[in-house]
């Protein structure tokens, strides 16, 4: 089983009739068909993120008010009911560690702040399957670079540019093709 770090980027933007929302149903039809089988991975930086509230709505309101959609949410319950939704832990004591090798690079510091604040995404990948669906290009622009010039162990990330391009490589099994890597 394969396990896909999806960015909050994807499930904040999951609606009916979008890339997001046939990039998750494109994970879940893999599970429930038996091909090759898709999980996610979570750790605890990314589930915090994605059900972190929006505002301050008081509780009793009945207004969704987290990042995620109310259909990426139910997307995640069912993958629960289904133990296909793998918790790697904390990625902090790792962020502490690898992040300034990162982030070293960058020479403009909104850069380094804006690479920092989603080092998370890499690190769950990293304790997972290195598969990330996401869809933040600018982030994946500066990794890549970061890749190419300073940090090469980000090379082994499979990320697909886009969001149909990540439907289409989940529809063949997440592969391990050089197209999609940083």
């Amino acid at each position: 089983m394969l396990y896909i770090t999806v960015d909050t980027s994807v499930v904040r933007a999951a609606g009916p009739d979008t890339d997001a929302w046939r990039v998750l149903d494109t994970i879940e039809n893999h599970v429930v068909s038996g091909r090759p089988a898709y999980g996610i991975a979570l750790s605890d930086e990314l589930k915090d993120e994605w059900l972190r509230p929006r505002s301050q709505t008081p509780p009793s309101s009945n207004r969704w008010n987290y990042y995620l959609s109310r259909l990426a949410y139910e997307w995640m319950l069912r993958l629960q009911n289904r133990r296909r939704v793998r918790h790697v832990g904390s990625v902090r004591p790792c962020q502490a560690q690898v992040g300034p090798a990162i982030t070293q690079g960058f020479s403009d510091p909104n850069v380094r702040k804006a690479v920092a604040k989603d080092l998370h995404l890499v690190l769950t990948a990293f304790k997972a399957d290195w598969r990330i669906v996401s869809a933040e290009r600018r982030l994946r622009r500066h990794l890549q670079r970061a890749a190419e010039n300073w940090a090469p162990g980000l090379r082994c990330l499979l990320w697909p540019a886009d969001l149909s391009s990540a439907v289409q490589w989940l529809q063949f099994g997440a592969p391990n093709d050089p197209q999609y890597r940083l």
